[in-house]
């Protein structure tokens, strides 16, 4: 048993969970010095707007850092995806001697990607009585992920519409 890959592969996916319930669920602001979402925004702006800063006409570049939020939303999902990917390749690899032998940690995060998007290409197949139980951590981990960003996106477009009948009375309309 790898025991630093176990304790990595334990907490990616932890940290991960946590850090999508906080920004898509959680009704109230957290306040916590180190968020990985924090970070992330702080550096992806920092790069975002400093390339918008060198276009000249200002409607271009308002045009260019408006295209910021979708964008970084995107990037966000991919790095928790990755951190969900990287951590249950982990964990297969530092319980290889529990599950069934398939070659290296490269192969680890190939298993685990496929199963976190639920492609399954067959390559990978269950040996032994537990052994199904190993791959059904990702995709239930990935499904809740995917569930509660169409749920965000739900709530988003319904306000929109709202906004849209009686601006005054919506989130984001001027009174």
């Amino acid at each position: 048993m790898h025991v630093p890959g176990l304790i990595l592969g334990v907490t990616l996916p932890l940290l991960v969970f946590r850090e999508a319930f906080e920004v898509m669920l959680l009704p109230r602001r957290v306040r916590r010095h180190w968020r990985l979402m924090g970070i992330f925004f702080h550096f992806a702006w920092a790069l975002w707007s400093g390339i918008g800063r060198q276009i000249k006409p200002r409607s271009e570049r308002e045009r260019f850092l408006s295209l910021f939020g979708p964008i970084s939303l995107v990037g966000l999902f991919s790095i928790w995806a990755i951190g969900l990917v990287a951590g249950f390749g982990l964990l297969y690899w530092s319980l290889e001697r529990h599950l069934p032998s398939y070659y290296d940690l490269g192969s680890y995060f190939y298993m685990s990607g496929t199963t976190l998007v639920t492609l399954g290409y067959g390559d990978f197949t269950n040996v032994g009585d537990a052994s199904g139980l190993h791959l059904d951590a990702p995709v239930v981990g990935g499904a809740r992920v995917r569930r509660a960003v169409a749920g965000a996106h739900d709530f988003v477009y319904l306000q929109q519409q709202y906004d849209a009948h009686d601006p005054a009375a919506g989130l984001g309309g001027d009174v």
